[in-house]
């Protein structure tokens, strides 16, 4: 020991206890420490042992099909998927980049209104109940309808999971947009299928908008009883019931402001700041009709829309033609949009003789082979215009420095206000509009099992997905037709269908050589007969 170190000091008894004490805590820290490992361990192959479950689990699901989106019964049960889906309150803010619609709630505005909603008395004193599960809000909001409304039978099998596989990874935000009026006997089978959307794309990029005026059935009732099965199952939504609103449909040439208005009030998500958010917004915009459709219908017009870069896919939409020159022989069913809709040469789906007699029963396009031949077998075509019933939009034509809106001409009753969108892609270069015969949708669920082709996957298993896939592609005109035929709706009586002519300009731009106003419808680029540029 160094002779400059002190000789070691005795400890005191007190010391010496005070360092047993110190020992023993000690001892139990490490215990304690040992017992940590342990745990942490148990709780590690804890966690495998359930992913393990669960992908056996999922594995097997996809093995039998769609069993995950059915009950017992083999029947579709969609609520009870929602409420297992979205049982959980969502993370808020953990990703990066999030779109502030995501996660922020409305702020300084009711989420949702329902000024024509006079006696909440009547409903069951279930919906106010936090207690009540999400199939028993729809079973309330199926059993409010007046008649007896019915739901449509659908399947997204494994082979639509394929398909689709793109559009349900893609971080795209989506806002379903719909305006309800008188709604009773089709809401329910558009929430059954909007809730299997929602579970197949995921609810955390998807807003859902309704809007709703004048209804004189139980349609403001359906969507309260709908609200709450939102709030349950954690869906982003904005549903405004507007009471005082009725649409002048029966005045002269007002009919087309009003349905402009109704479609813009169901668009307004896209710039309400606590929804779209500063920074985030939309990418897709889906419009709904009040048609009957399957989930499959929907995710195809999303899917053509991402594959072949469209600016606009839309649906084929029918109704069966009841009038008594047909009833000897049956009546036909008949692609409904024919107002809203032209093929890539200006031309309506069904041949009309220049006095205005359509000429019926015949197939759509028949004028046009090459368009009528991709119809035939269910693949994707360019054309002018479409709506028909639903249809996908990417949303940049909302914002600026497009910020398109729908609109009428002039305020009259000339065209209609899906028409003068169509328009106006063409004038702001979004002209690659595109229908999807494969999308097929009905106003009755009877004329809907008649047409519908989302369980038509022939194609798909004889030729393989890559093969079909390349039949599906084309390529786009960047040019509107010449000459587009218009029919006045506000003078239908006594003019018909005429044609609206397409001038070219002799102003140049570095894009092309503009189209001139015609009749304050139509601008966009032109070509000539063969195709080519035209000053």
């Amino acid at each position: 020991m160094p002779s400059n170190m002190p000789p070691l000091a005795r400890p005191t008894r007190s010391q010496i206890k005070l360092s047993l004490t110190n020992r023993h805590a000690s001892a139990r820290h490490a215990g304690d420490f040992i017992s940590f490992r342990l745990n942490k361990r148990k709780q590690l192959f804890i966690t495998l042992a359930i992913c393990s479950t669960v992908f056996i689990g999922l594995i097997l699901a996809l093995a039998r099909g769609t069993s995950i989106l059915r009950g017992r019964s083999g029947k579709r049960d969609p609520l009870n998927i929602a409420s297992q889906s979205y049982g959980s309150k969502p993370v808020i803010g953990k990703k990066p980049n999030e779109p502030q619609w995501r996660t922020r709630p409305l702020k300084g505005k009711a989420r949702s209104t329902f000024d024509a909603l006079l006696d909440k008395s009547k409903l069951p004193s279930a919906v106010e109940s936090r207690d009540t599960s999400a199939g028993a809000l729809f079973d309330i909001l199926h059993g409010l309808s007046t008649n007896k409304s019915e739901l449509a039978i659908c399947t997204l099998t494994p082979l639509h999971v394929q398909r689709y596989l793109k559009v349900a990874g893609s971080r795209e935000s989506i806002l379903i947009a719909f305006n309800a009026r008188n709604v009773e006997a089709v809401l329910p089978s558009i929430v059954q299928e909007l809730l299997v959307i929602l579970d197949h794309l995921g609810s955390k990029r998807i807003h859902i908008s309704i809007y709703e005026n004048g209804s004189h059935d139980a349609t403001v009732a359906q969507l309260y009883v709908l609200s709450k099965l939102f709030d349950k199952i954690d869906v982003s939504y904005t549903i405004r019931c507007d009471g005082k609103f009725v649409p002048a449909m029966d005045l002269p040439n007002r009919r087309i402001d009003s349905l402009a208005k109704i479609r813009n009030a169901a668009l307004l998500p896209l710039t309400d700041i606590f929804v779209a958010g500063q920074n985030g917004g939309f990418d897709q915009v889906v419009f709904l009709n009040d048609v009957f459709f399957c989930a499959a219908d929907v995710i195809e017009l999303l899917h053509s829309r991402m594959f072949l870069d469209a600016s606009m896919t839309c649906a084929m939409d029918y109704q069966r033609l009841e009038v008594p020159e047909f009833r000897s022989q049956g009546y036909p069913m008949l692609f409904y949009d024919v107002w809203v809709a032209r093929d890539i040469l200006g031309l309506p789906f069904y041949a009309i003789e220049k006095d205005g007699t359509w000429v019926l029963p015949s197939p759509p396009l028949k004028q046009n082979r090459h368009d009528h031949a991709r119809y035939d077998s269910n693949l994707p075509f360019q054309v002018f215009s479409c709506w028909n019933g639903i249809t996908v939009i990417q949303a940049k034509a909302f914002y600026p420095p497009h910020s398109l809106r729908f609109r009428a001409i002039n305020h009259t009753d000339a065209s209609s206000e899906c028409y003068l969108f169509n328009v106006d892609l063409w004038k702001t270069g979004l002209g690659r509009i595109a229908i999807i015969p494969k999308a097929r949708v009905a106003y009755t669920l009877r004329e809907y099992d008649e047409v519908r082709q989302d369980l038509n996957t022939t194609a798909w298993q004889l030729s393989g997905r890559h093969i079909v896939s390349a039949r599906e592609d084309f390529d786009w005109k960047n040019f509107p037709p010449k000459r587009v035929a218009h029919y006045d709706f506000g003078h239908c009586k006594r003019k018909g269908w005429e044609w609206t002519s397409m001038h070219c300009a002799t102003a140049k731009k570095e894009s092309g050589n503009k189209l001139t106003d015609c009749c304050r419808l139509v601008q966009g680029f032109c070509e000539d007969a063969n195709g080519n540029s035209r000053q």
